[in-house]
């Protein structure tokens, strides 16, 4: 009889062996899975080895350089971005008690939201933007998603803004990138929305407040800006009555002055693409050399520009670039008469 009480010995060790090798290996798991869900911040303090939460760090200057690594956990929210152990700042009088749900339906709806942080607590605070930007364990950062654009660190990029738009939302803010020609991307705080140029734009981010979005379906077109290169001429600056673009006059939206007319009250910024040669653009100064004069945006490559002046006095020597890329550049200006009046000239590109 002694031996069936040995087997069931032997059967209850085995079983309490591996009940206890289970409750280890769960605990392994459990503790690897907690650890592996947030990256180290370059810009924040390395957690210690113990269960105390790592405290905040000092709010970053403007131009301190951040790179923190994207981190989307698994258990995030829909259309939202999830940095694990992030943290920005915020009005911590406006932070409730809410789930994470709860939270994340409240900021689709506010304007200015643009994501919020979460702790274990369900304590729930609403962005507006991204300024001060630092580490705290048990509290993540949830930024709102946009189709078309894509976020891979916290912070903003530099590089030529190409349009500025206020009380608009984040929604709105990517449209308007994704129908302008040549947006890279997009800077969001608050309703402020910065459309920026594709080329240039920093390879780091800075903590700004803003959150820069990259468009990830860039509408290409040639950009051509107009410098001054031989000053025309004249002791009052250009008067212009139209600029064509292969004998017609250029796409509504297309034409951009860096400096409005202010000759008299008469003279528009518009006169320089109505197609009326009745109507001038006119200056009191006279432009200097280098100065950035107009931008036009087209959505293919034309022939030539055709400019139309009051008289040949009013025409400097052109510096053109296309796409950032110099294709004209005049070595002087086309004299001192006055007459012809108007005068045209085409500038045929190579």
């Amino acid at each position: 009889m002694s031996a069936p009480v040995i087997g069931v010995t032997v059967l209850v060790a085995c079983l309490a062996s591996s009940v206890s090798a289970y409750m280890l290996n769960s605990g392994d798991d459990k503790n690897q899975q907690k650890g592996a869900t947030g990256p180290t911040p370059v810009t924040g303090p390395t957690p210690a080895a113990s269960t105390t939460p790592a405290a905040s760090t000092t709010p970053a200057a403007s131009t301190t350089l951040v790179a923190p690594v994207a981190s989307v956990a698994p258990a995030g929210i829909n259309g939202y971005q999830k940095f694990v152990n992030f943290v920005v700042g915020v009005d911590e009088s406006e932070c409730k008690g809410k789930t994470k749900t709860a939270c994340s339906i409240e900021c689709k709806y506010d304007k200015g939201c643009v994501g919020f942080t979460h702790d274990e607590e369900d304590t729930c605070c609403l962005a507006n933007g991204v300024g001060n930007i630092g580490y705290k364990e048990g509290t993540d950062l949830y930024l709102k998603d946009v189709d078309g654009f894509s976020v891979s660190e916290l912070g903003d990029k530099t590089g030529e803004t190409l349009a500025t738009y206020e009380d608009t939302d984040l929604m709105a803010c990517g449209d308007l990138c994704r129908d302008t020609a040549n947006c890279g991307g997009m800077s969001a705080m608050n309703g402020v929305c910065d459309l920026k140029f594709k080329n240039g734009l920093s390879s780091t981010y800075y903590d700004t407040g803003l959150q820069f979005y990259t468009n990830n379906n860039v509408q290409s077109a040639m950009v051509y800006e107009f410098f001054i290169e031989v000053p025309h001429d004249s002791t009052i600056g250009h008067h212009i009555n139209d600029v064509l673009v292969d004998g017609i006059k250029p796409p509504a939206g297309s034409v951009t002055l860096y400096k409005d007319p202010d000759r008299n009250e008469n003279t528009r910024a518009r006169h320089i693409w109505d197609g009326d040669a009745s109507t001038m653009a006119a200056y009191n100064d006279p432009q200097e050399k280098t100065e950035r004069f107009m931008k036009i945006v087209l959505s293919s490559r034309p022939n030539k520009f055709t400019i139309r002046y009051g008289r040949p006095l009013y025409a400097p020597g052109w510096l053109i670039t296309e796409n950032g890329v110099e294709i004209i550049k005049e070595t002087a200006n086309r004299g001192s008469d006055h007459t012809p009046t108007p005068i045209e000239y085409d500038y045929v590109l190579p």
